[in-house]
């Protein structure tokens, strides 16, 4: 019956994707009502916000460079954080503060960053190519925020968003003219092509770094089969009849390679069938029904670093009309619960342990806490029990902020069901400054979740705050009827975003 009822949902969600899209710009991770709240937060000067922005105006990554940025035209295995790691850090920054403060030296700056990759045409697809290229997700972030900065010439736009797909997209062929996958220097492809496939032949994550960057690529380029790719993907539906097929790959399992007491790891044999291949990177594989994260006996790192991407991509998928985080009864929640049970009881001194284990998914349930022994959809391993190698399980926690303010802004959920979640929040971020989280992971995140997606206590469900002094560049309606901000009194205004169908609530202060 769970299967069945799987089935259904995601083929309801497949025809909400079948409509002819008009993307919402800025729409990645921020919106422009976004960027006005945060506005409003620092004018206010509200805590933690205006820390959070303190903080990352003084960052290293906010500075300003002298001089001219040499061009990078190929990267090589091992040196994506070195380029497109660090540089989107500093994109992403630099093209939130332009949007903060209006100050165009950080557009400039990003700019010119940007631009140091317009001569791109090789990028490695040795080593774990789908993580390393889904790098380009900070970029596409902070590119995405200034596609309208009249700084930014259209022309080297252009070249910008040709360099991702370069030598060219196609629906239809992989590039003819790929060389060598196994030789950095003549692979003659960048991010797209190294990342249209995602990743199945490894742990889940590294496949979601890959549909993270290619949601946001879809966005910024307005390139609806792109986007559809990677929603498609993560819902467990085959790719669009005029798109590229995904991998025709079904996996057999051979040998056990190793084994302890939380995985049992073997290896596999890969050959071509005539169907489509969904991977671990699918939502209802990735997050099982009990709540369980399939890299759960892995280590709680990457455990909740997976997590965190599918928390950044149903925020892009929200910005666009998408509903990811309510796919199967809101599973990302529930994967949410379950990790920050596991991991924050433990910090707290009272540890919490599966009630039991089975390895069949119907015995495994949200409410009765047993483990899922879980064979991975790769067959490249079968979970046995949650691993206690618990390091890092909160390196970053920004996203647990954007996904609170989700289930408990923009939903009708029963707060129950929000009470890890809201606990991690507090005990993980509280009033502190975050940023990017623990070293090694600056150039995954964007970082700064208490001014970018930490809503105010005191903001009604659903609404979102702005200035008045940024309402003018919006259109509203109040009762029905359009509204000119600048005929209001001074007050509090809840209206709706006529383009976005989003309630408002306007401060209007002059």
């Amino acid at each position: 019956m769970r299967k069945l009822l799987t089935t259904i949902a995601l083929t309801l969600a497949a025809v909400a994707t079948t409509a002819a899209r008009e993307f919402v710009h800025p729409g990645l991770s921020y919106t422009n009502d976004d960027i006005a709240r945060m506005r409003e937060m620092i004018a206010s000067k509200r805590q933690p916000y205006l820390a959070t922005f303190e903080a990352l105006k003084s960052s290293k990554y906010s500075t300003l460079s002298k001089g001219e940025l040499t061009p990078v035209e190929s990267i090589a295995d091992g040196q994506f954080n070195n380029t497109v790691g660090v540089d989107g850090r500093r994109i992403h920054d630099l093209a939130l503060l332009y949007r903060l403060t209006d100050d165009s030296s950080y557009a400039d700056e990003a700019v010119k960053r940007l631009n140091r990759y317009l001569g791109l045409t090789n990028c490695s697809a040795r080593g774990t190519a789908p993580l390393d290229n889904g790098k380009v997700y900070l970029m596409l972030e902070g590119a995405e925020l200034l596609r309208d900065y009249p700084g930014w010439a259209e022309a080297d736009r252009k070249a910008f968003a040709d360099m991702l797909v370069y030598p060219a997209y196609s629906a239809t062929a992989f590039p003819s003219d790929h060389r060598d996958g196994y030789n950095d220097e003549a692979n003659n492809i960048t991010f797209y092509w190294n990342i249209y496939n995602f990743d199945i032949s490894r742990w889940g994550n590294q496949g979601l770094c890959a549909a993270r960057a290619l949601m946001a690529m879809g966005i910024f380029l307005d390139n609806e089969k792109i986007y559809d790719r990677a929603l498609r993907y993560l819902r467990g539906l085959e790719a669009r009849e005029d798109d590229l097929p995904y991998p025709m790959s079904q996996p057999a399992r051979t040998t056990l390679k190793s084994e302890n007491e939380y995985l049992s790891d073997y290896n596999v044999s890969w050959h071509e069938s005539d169907g489509q291949f969904i991977s671990d990177e699918s939502l209802a594989y990735y997050i099982y029904a009990n709540g369980q994260c399939q890299e759960a006996c892995r280590d709680q790192g990457h455990t909740m670093f997976g997590i965190g991407l599918y928390c950044d991509l149903a925020e892009m998928a929200h910005n666009q009309g998408d509903d990811l985080y309510g796919d199967l009864d809101c599973r990302i929640l529930d994967g949410l619960e379950y990790a920050c049970r596991y991991n924050l009881s433990y910090e707290l001194g009272e540890p919490w342990e599966p009630a039991g284990y089975s390895a069949d998914e119907d015995d495994c349930t949200r409410d009765n806490g047993i483990f899922y022994q879980a064979e991975s959809r790769s067959k490249r391993w079968t979970a046995r029990k949650p691993t206690s190698d618990r390091e890092n399980a909160f390196a970053c926690v920004r996203y647990l902020s954007q996904a609170l303010a989700h289930y408990q802004k923009r939903t009708d959920l029963a707060p129950g069901r929000l009470y890890w979640l809201s606990l991690a929040v507090k005990h993980k971020i509280g009033d502190e400054i975050e940023d990017w989280g623990a070293p090694g992971h600056h150039y995954e995140w964007k970082g700064w979740g208490t001014l970018t997606k930490r809503l105010p206590d005191d903001m009604p469900n659903s609404i979102t705050t702005i200035d008045d002094r940024d309402s003018k560049d919006h259109y509203y309606s109040l009762g029905g009827i359009e509204l000119n901000p600048d005929k209001l009194d001074t007050g509090l205004y809840i209206v709706r975003n006529i383009n976005q169908s989003r309630l408002v609530l306007i401060n209007k202060k002059h």
